[in-house]
């Protein structure tokens, strides 16, 4: 992957710079594996998950493995 401006603000995280490298990788090989993130597909993700609630401060329980 290039950043294309000689490094710039990425340039210091090489976390993200690894992610973002095998995610092109993926797709470049299995592009098949991936499509378009459409409104119908959004409708049925929240038909599935709109009553669930998270608490993302909250540890999770021994039960919820």
């Amino acid at each position: 992957m290039q950043t294309g401006n000689g490094g710039g603000a990425f340039a210091a995280d090489a976390d993200l710079l690894s992610a973002l490298d095998f995610l092109e990788a993926d797709i470049e090989a299995y592009p098949p594996a991936f499509r378009v993130f459409d409104q119908a597909l959004y409708d049925r993700i929240e038909a599935l998950v709109s009553e669930v609630d998270v608490d993302l401060d909250k540890p999770l329980s021994l039960e919820d493995d």
